[in-house]
C-alpha cells in the first residue's frame, strides 16, 4: 500500500454514508472489479456494503423471459407493451430500493452500488423507454458520491460476454457501442464521473479508486 495513501487513511479517516456506483457497458468488469474493491476496503478495516440496484426481484425473472418469447412475432404493440413493462418493472425496483441504500449509508463507511442511476439512465435511453420526466422520480434517491466509469473496446467486451454461460439477446456489437457512447456523453457533463480503463490491471484500478475515496474524505 503506497505511504500516502496510508497516511491520507490514519489522518483522514472515513466518514458514514459514501456512495460509489460502478458503471460501464456489459462486459467491462463491473462485477469483477466491485468484488475486488470491496475485499480490499475490507483488508483496510473499512465498513463496505455492495448493493445491485438495478437487478430487481429476482422472482420476476421467470415471468419476464416468458415475456422475452413473445416479443418477435410480428405484433410491434406487444413488443412495445413488454419493454414498457420492463422498464417500469426496473424502474420501481429502483425507487423502491431508496429506503434500504439510506440505512445501509447510515450503518456503513461505503456503500458500492454494481450499476445504479448513470447506468439505469443510459440503459433506459438505449431502450428507448427514457422519459422527459424521469429525473422527478429520482429526487428522493440517494445520489452518488464518485460515478466509476469502465471503458473499454466493444470487441473485448464481446468476448468477455460470449465467455458467460448465458448471452442476453441484446448484447450486440451496435448495442453496446452505442451504451459507451451514452456514457461518454453524458460523463462530460458529470464532474463527479471518473474514467477507469477495463483493460488496465484489476489492482491498479482498486488503487486508483481507494485514492479517489480518501481525496472525497479529505475535501
Amino acid at each position: 500500500m503506497p505511504y500516502l495513501m496510508l497516511f491520507l487513511l490514519l489522518y483522514c479517516p472515513l466518514q458514514a454514508g459514501i456512495l460509489l456506483e460502478v458503471s460501464g457497458i456489459d462486459g467491462s468488469g463491473k462485477t469483477t472489479l466491485v468484488s475486488s474493491l470491496s475485499k480490499e476496503l475490507a483488508e483496510k478495516g473499512i465498513k463496505a456494503a455492495v448493493i445491485s440496484p438495478l437487478r430487481g426481484n429476482v422472482t420476476v425473472y421467470p415471468f419476464l423471459k416468458k415475456l422475452d418469447a413473445m416479443q418477435g412475432k410480428g405484433n410491434p404493440e406487444i413488443d412495445k407493451r413488454i419493454a414498457k413493462f420492463k422498464s417500469c418493472f426496473f424502474l420501481l425496483s429502483l425507487l423502491e430500493m431508496g429506503q434500504q441504500i439510506e440505512t445501509l449509508l447510515a450503518e456503513n463507511d461505503i456503500v458500492i452500488a454494481d450499476r445504479y442511476l448513470f447506468s439505469f439512465k443510459t440503459y433506459q435511453e438505449c431502450f428507448k423507454q427514457d422519459e422527459d420526466k424521469e429525473d422527478l422520480l429520482f429526487r428522493d434517491l440517494p445520489k452518488a458520491n464518485l460515478t466509476f466509469l469502465l471503458l473499454l473496446p466493444i470487441n473485448v467486451a464481446l468476448e468477455r460476454i460470449g465467455s458467460r454461460d448465458e448471452k442476453a439477446d441484446y448484447e450486440s456489437y451496435q448495442f453496446l457501442q452505442q451504451a459507451q457512447g451514452i456514457f461518454i456523453r453524458e460523463a462530460q457533463s458529470n464532474p463527479m464521473v471518473i474514467y477507469l480503463n477495463g483493460e488496465d490491471d484489476l489492482a491498479f484500478n482498486v488503487s486508483k479508486i481507494m485514492n479517489m475515496i480518501t481525496q472525497q474524505q479529505c475535501d
